[in-house]
């Protein structure tokens, strides 16, 4: 059995699936390398059919201060991919599958605390619902305080609102301010229908063009997860290393020297160079998804721009 498969194995014993609330977690009880670091055994152990890029809560790291005294510090939330999360014993919520109850336990804390994003993904989960009717004016509260802070998903989420009036009287004018703080797109009332369809014709562009570049960074990023399986199979089909034995006792002179056998060189770890294309691997997959994820929203941003000056408001 190579290492990659113990390893693996190994690391699917350490953790802790619930299954019905599609939260993942377990509990740290040694200090151990620094959490989020990609070390030999985390590399070694990441499931090539689980690389989702997830925001992952990791445990507080454990420190020591003399023989006795032991410190846990507060919980840490890194963009990871959902293999290395479970690995190193994080937690993360699901959406597709989560329930209201689970998912808000994860993100309100982080966003009582100020976090834009966690602001905003509380906002989701009470829009959404998750199991029960939904609260658009608890996701409205929510998206206007990660909005005041500038994030751009918020500001999108809190346009639609106004945009369709769900939890908020309908208001094309303040769906239109929020929009264009997504996009720092400019939009003015026009003074004449020229104007007007130069406008929504400049927005338009802006939208393709966006689009054309969201679908490059979905390519790229399908042929960087393709890369980076080639690179853990690679990995994990390395031979495990065979312990060291004894120097053989000499023997006596021979006339005829014995025929040279090679053996293939064995290590227990995957070369340099392959540690090292999987860590430039997974951190290409995380920038390319926050990347989608920000054309995403500006993308949609410039849509609601384009239903708002089509509409002639």
């Amino acid at each position: 059995m190579n290492s990659g498969s113990i390893g693996y194995r190994l690391a699917l014993r350490g953790i802790l699936v619930l299954g019905s609330l599609s939260l993942v977690g377990c509990t740290v009880t040694s200090s151990g390398p620094a959490a989020g670091a990609l070390d030999e055994f985390t590399l070694s152990a990441m499931d090539p059919d689980n690389l989702g890029v997830v925001d992952c809560l990791l445990p507080g790291q454990i420190r020591r201060l003399g023989a006795r005294i032991v410190t846990v510090g507060p919980r840490r939330l890194r963009r990871t991919l959902a293999s290395v999360c479970e690995i190193q014993g994080g937690e993360y919520v699901a959406f597709d599958r989560a329930n209201f109850d689970t998912a808000l336990a994860f993100w309100r804390p982080l966003a009582e605390d100020g976090d834009a994003k966690a602001q905003t993904f509380v906002g989701e989960i009470h829009e959404r619902g998750l199991g029960r009717e939904p609260d658009y004016t608890e996701a409205a509260r929510w998206y206007r305080m990660a909005a005041d802070q500038g994030f751009e998903r918020a500001q999108l989420r809190l346009g639609r609102l106004y945009e369709e009036g769900r939890g908020v009287p309908r208001d094309l004018r303040a769906a239109l301010e929020l929009y264009r703080r997504s996009t720092g797109q400019r939009l003015v009332p026009a003074e004449s229908l020229e104007q007007a369809r130069a406008q929504l014709a400049e927005i338009r562009r802006a939208r393709d063009l966006k689009e054309q570049e969201l679908q490059r960074t979905r390519a790229q990023k399908r042929q960087v997860e393709a890369r980076l399986r080639q690179t853990l199979a690679q990995a994990r089909s390395r031979p495990a290393s065979t312990p060291p034995t004894r120097p053989a006792a000499p023997q006596p002179a021979q006339t005829t020297p014995p025929a040279q056998t090679t053996q293939p060189v064995q290590t227990t770890q995957p070369p340099e160079d392959v540690e090292r294309s999987l860590r430039e691997l997974s951190n290409e997959l995380i920038v390319l998804t926050d990347q989608e994820e920000n054309q995403q929203v500006a993308e949609a941003s410039l849509s609601g721009l384009a239903s708002i000056a089509a509409s002639g408001w």
